[in-house]
């Protein structure tokens, strides 16, 4: 005697055509912006702190038969940061299984299926798209600090906004004359001296204890679409060892550094805001729960319930190695 086709069949094939379009979509994914300026970060526990911690400053002049100086290790405030959950789900109800199981051969060998894939790729598509909204939302609400903190629109551990004219070191003195350092830049448009400036700037940041901090030679200049031209075209005449509108034998200061465009579009069609980061940024992902789907019956309509979870948050540790201008 043949085989039933049941609904429970129709399910499980679904449910198995789905999980493996997720599997697949899982393999071939990449591409992902906030992953070309978010360093991920690596942590076992349930919460992430961090606490920032300085040594000395430089030694005290020692006459002759006197003691030394003891100086004190300085610690700032700890910063911590939880996990955020996020969830969708879909229902597939009792009828639309049974018409699958009706016509196994017919539309639900076809149609079926292909509303697996579509399904399976909509939930890969909407959990994608949530983490570069809030990547961007760092980058975008980096001077607010109204939020949580050390999240997106979130002081950081110093109790300022992550792009801030008052940063505080742990130090009371600096051998660069200043306790507190910016890292906004003006309200400028992008031009090769506005990066300019905010190099000069961000060679003269202290450290916590006061030193001077190497400025580096690798950075990463990101901009929404409408700052797309304008950004590669300060770029690459700068490789061209060329300033914009001048002569070919002008060479522009920024011919030395090795400056990366990443444009943006999560940063919106208008917005003219410029950031410039290098390996010291301290904005990061913490992927605690990788993006899984799941189905279950559904006792109280007979139907099928499929759903996709995960845990990630971005945050910010601190506002070394990034520097943000509103633009203009």
């Amino acid at each position: 005697m043949a085989r039933v086709f049941t609904r429970n069949e129709a399910s499980a094939i679904f449910g198995a055509a789905l999980g493996e379009v997720w599997t697949t979509l899982g393999d071939a994914k990449g591409g992902e912006i906030y992953k070309k300026f978010l360093k991920e970060i690596k942590d076992p526990h349930a919460k992430r702190i961090t606490q920032q911690f300085a040594y000395f400053t430089q030694p005290s002049l020692k006459g002759d038969g006197q003691g030394i100086e003891y100086d004190d290790l300085k610690t700032g405030t700890s910063l911590s940061i939880d996990p955020e959950t996020r969830a969708l789900g879909v229902r597939l109800t009792f009828e639309g299984l049974e018409d699958m199981r009706r016509q196994p051969f017919g539309s639900f060998s076809s149609a079926a299926l292909v509303a697996a894939s579509k399904l399976g790729e909509a939930f890969r598509k909407v959990v994608a798209q949530r983490k570069e909204i809030q990547a961007a939302q760092l980058v975008l609400n980096a001077a607010t600090s109204t939020g949580t903190a050390g999240r997106q629109s979130g002081a950081g551990y110093d109790a300022v906004a992550l792009a801030s004219a008052s940063h505080p070191i742990l130090s009371n003195t600096s051998v660069l004359g200043g306790t507190t350092f910016s890292n906004v830049g003006a309200a400028s448009a992008l031009s090769q001296s506005a990066i300019q400036t905010i190099l000069t700037t961000e060679e003269t940041i202290p450290t916590l204890e006061g030193l001077v901090r190497p400025l580096g030679n690798k950075w990463k200049l990101m901009v929404g679409p409408t700052n797309r031209m304008t950004a590669y075209q300060v770029v690459e005449t700068t490789k061209k060892r060329q300033t914009v509108g001048t002569q070919d034998w002008d060479v522009p200061g920024l011919a030395d550094f090795d400056i990366e465009v990443i444009v943006n579009p999560y940063f919106g069609a208008s917005s003219t805001v410029y950031s410039l980061s290098n390996e010291d940024c301290q904005l990061g992902y913490w992927d605690v729960f990788p993006e899984t789907i799941e189905s279950e019956h559904d006792f109280e309509t007979k139907g099928e319930k499929y759903s996709c979870h995960y845990r990630w948050v971005e945050l910010h540790e601190g506002p070394y190695g990034f520097h943000k201008s509103a633009g203009a």
